[in-house]
This record gives structure tokens, sequence and C-alpha cells, in this order.
């Protein structure tokens, strides 16, 4: 089994919210919704991750950029969106997804989820990081 199979059965077998693999290996798994667990796998375990495969629950812009950023070798996703394969074909990433969306919007539904919120004005993978850990972190510390 490849690594793109291997991380989209466990995705989907084990609940989960994202798992990296790489070379057969889990490298991370959350259940935890969001881009925080995204965050924190790079933030700790960025060498471990390079050039692995993801695969996600949902895969907005901002998702997206995180993977360009974190050199990501290729992506499943549940739910992705059209920004989003925009931005894995520009980057020549390969993508697989069960949901192709126009955007991703916030846990009500009522509007753009915050995270593609905040990266709409940028296309750099660096600044996208840098607004999104900014972002949970202020969220974290109720700031």
């Amino acid at each position: 089994m490849n690594d793109l199979d291997l991380a989209m059965n466990r995705l989907n077998q084990n609940n989960l919210s994202m798992v990296f693999v790489r070379k057969g290996k889990i490298i991370f798994e959350s259940n935890t919704n969001g881009l925080s667990p995204f965050i924190q796998s790079i933030n700790k375990h960025f060498q471990d991750i390079k050039e692995s495969t993801l695969a996600d629950k949902v895969v907005g812009k901002a998702a997206a950029l995180l993977v360009i950023y974190a050199k990501i070798n290729s992506v499943f996703a549940s739910i992705l969106s059209l920004e989003a394969a925009k931005i894995l074909e520009h980057n020549r990433i390969p993508y697989k997804y069960d949901k192709m969306v126009d955007r991703i919007v916030n846990r009500q539904g009522t509007d753009l989820c915050p995270f593609e919120k905040k990266v709409l004005a940028t296309s750099n993978p660096t600044e996208a990081f840098q607004c999104i850990e900014e972002m949970i972190r202020l969220l974290e510390t109720g700031q």
C-alpha cells in the first residue's frame, strides 16, 4: 500500500482529522479539528513531515499553503476547496479528494472560515504560516 492509500485509510478508519505518512510509517496524527494540529505538526515535527503524505478532513487555501510551506509530497482531502486545488496544482502536488467545494465555511456555515479569511490576500506560504500560527496563538490565549 502506498503512503497516500495508507493515510486515507487511517484517516477514515480511525475517524481522525489529519494523518501524515512517510515511507509507510505514521508520522503524526490528530483527531482535533481545525488548523491547530497542522501548525503543531509543523512546529514539532517539521523534518519528519517534510516530504510526507497528508490526509486531512478539510483542505482549503489556508491548509494548501501550509502544505507548500511544510514541503508535503501529496494530499488527500475528504473536502477540498477549488482554491486549494489550484494551489496544489500550481505547485505540482498530487492530490485526491472525496468532495470538491467552492469554499470552506465556518463551523456555523454562515461565513467563510476565519483561517480562509486570514489568508485571502496572500499566496505566500511563509506569510500564511505566520498569520495562521499567530491567529491560533491568539485564539488559544483568549485574546
